[in-house]
């Protein structure tokens, strides 16, 4: 549980869940909403539930929904869920070790003009650019936010080698803004090979003329 806590962190803190413990109970708490979807039996509707899940970073619900059916099956065997719990430590500790290679596997953000967090840009900056580690998949962006601190975007595009992004802007002067790249169910931003961007939270602050 430390282990998977460490891992995501920032994206469990973000919806209040800031501890192992508690991240181990919510992981279950989902993993059997999972397998209540399961029992309409319809697929698609499996198959949106887990996605879901994995747009909030418990990457591992699916699996553990499935530890769940075998438990569901093995009821003469299993009379509590206490019985089982030996099945649900080696899928934790399991899934520990699966949920840091496949973080591995993700996109990340190399580096952002203006730097994420400055609090001196030029308003007269006309684009954010943003570097990544690897190829991006081409046209398929999740630039999420609203409201009066949301910048007013221009159309987005990568460069020949889809690792650069520029995201055409029109700021004002002494203003704070701030949006994600991906989150929630909005996670286009994902690498050639289709893995998804992890949630980046966007804040800057221009200066007063």
């Amino acid at each position: 549980g430390e282990k998977l806590f460490s891992l995501t962190e920032a994206a469990m803190r973000e919806q209040a869940y800031g501890n192992a413990r508690t991240v181990l109970c919510e992981s279950l708490v989902r993993a059997c909403t999972v397998r209540y979807v399961a029992a309409s039996g319809d697929a698609r509707a499996v198959a949106a539930a887990v996605a879901e899940e994995h747009a909030r970073s418990f990457l591992w619900v699916g699996e553990l929904a499935k530890v769940l059916e075998r438990y569901e099956a093995a009821r003469d065997r299993y009379p509590t869920l206490e019985e089982f719990a030996p099945d649900l430590v080696g899928f934790f500790r399991d899934a520990a070790a699966d949920t840091e290679a496949a973080l591995a596997r993700r996109p990340k953000v190399v580096t952002m003009t203006p730097a994420n967090g400055a609090t001196d840009v030029d308003p007269a900056t006309q684009a954010i650019v943003i570097t990544f580690d690897r190829p991006m998949r081409d046209r398929s962006w999740a630039v999420v936010g609203g409201g009066e601190h949301f910048p007013k975007l221009g159309s987005l595009s990568y460069d020949a080698e889809r690792k650069v992004l520029t995201i055409p802007v029109e700021l004002k002067p002494d203003w704070e803004y701030e949006f994600w790249l991906n989150r929630g169910r909005y996670d286009a931003f994902r690498s050639a090979e289709g893995e998804a961007l992890a949630p980046v939270r966007v804040r800057f602050r221009t200066r007063g003329q």
